[in-house]
């Protein structure tokens, strides 16, 4: 799978719970986080990783374009999350992410944050939970285009989740190279896009 043993990945993680009273008020409330996450590879299935530095900022303004509207970080008043920061372990089976290994001492609403946060690293490319049906599509060596639909567990259960996977032309790769930031980690396969 995409994990390079020995490799450190570090990625900014930013995220946004909004609401608003939908068409009579533009004026959005909630709360953003912003975060580090370090995550090296320890073998093909143990993953070690870390979430620190964060910070976060309670929003309630007007959002004119609604979700769509940018927040930049000079708007907010930014306070550091109160987060252990100590490192946790992501076990993986076919590249599917199967325990989060946390220490004792990790108050619930961390861990529940770092599920979420490690939710995302969630990618089932081989269709290894598809849903068995007709009209599937799963990836082999010689046909890289995949279709199809898996369960996945989220933070609020079991959820369906459609996949489409196809390489990356390199006509589309040159059109838009900010969809391929590191074109390094390519090896001798593919760039995917995954939707």
């Amino acid at each position: 799978h995409s994990w390079k043993v020995g490799n450190e990945y570090t990625y900014l993680v930013r995220s946004r719970t909004l609401t608003s009273l939908g068409d009579l008020s533009d004026v959005h409330t909630g709360i953003l986080i912003k975060a580090l996450l370090t995550v090296q590879a320890k073998d093909s299935n143990v993953l070690d990783a870390k979430v620190w530095n964060g910070q976060y900022a309670r929003i309630q303004q007007s959002m004119p374009d609604g979700w769509e509207t940018e927040i930049s970080d000079q708007m907010l008043e930014l306070r550091d999350l109160p987060i252990s920061g100590k490192p946790f372990q992501i076990r993986m089976k076919h590249g599917l992410i199967r325990d989060l290994i946390v220490d004792r001492d990790v108050p619930t609403w961390e861990v529940n944050l770092l599920k979420s946060i490690v939710a995302q690293l969630q990618v089932d490319t081989q269709g290894n939970n598809a849903i068995r049906m007709n009209s599937m599509q799963v990836p082999t060596d010689n046909d890289p285009y995949a279709s199809f639909k898996a369960m996945e567990d989220s933070m609020g259960g079991k959820c369906e989740v459609l996949y489409d996977i196809a390489p990356l032309s390199d006509f589309v790769i040159h059109r838009s190279p900010e969809l391929v930031p590191m074109p390094t980690l390519k090896d001798d396969g593919h760039h995917m896009e995954i939707i």
